[in-house]
């Protein structure tokens, strides 16, 4: 084999590589902060396909959401480790900071489901 073969068997190894890890990518995690968005009512899958525990996120999970940056994904850890877990979403709007305008565009990523290890 040549040289360029081999940079071209190598490049195509690498993108194998990168393909298991990003479809793979679930399986690797140890704790469990999603569920299937079928399971949740008026949910869709051209929303992500996945929804985020407000329950367990942390704050760099919730940092991800569009309008809810360092300060208010930190507020929502805060408020949620002094009253314990979230009945539902709509109880986000108890956070400082977060109204109908900061809740309305990200409550179809959300779900409040309650684990036993859930603070």
């Amino acid at each position: 084999m040549d040289r360029a073969g081999g940079w071209v068997l190598a490049a195509a190894l690498a993108a194998l590589l990168l393909l298991f890890g990003w479809t793979h990518a679930g399986a690797f995690g140890h704790e469990e902060r999603l569920a299937p968005i079928a399971t949740v009512e008026n949910a869709a899958i051209e929303d992500g396909g996945y929804l985020l525990n407000i329950n367990t996120a942390k704050v760099h999970e919730l940092d991800t959401l569009p309008g809810i940056g360092e300060v208010l994904a930190e507020r929502i850890v805060a408020y949620r480790e002094a009253h314990g877990p979230f009945a539902s979403v709509d109880e986000l709007d108890y956070v400082e900071g977060i109204g109908d305008g900061t809740l309305e565009p990200i409550r179809r990523f959300l779900i409040a489901q309650q684990h036993s290890n859930a603070k």
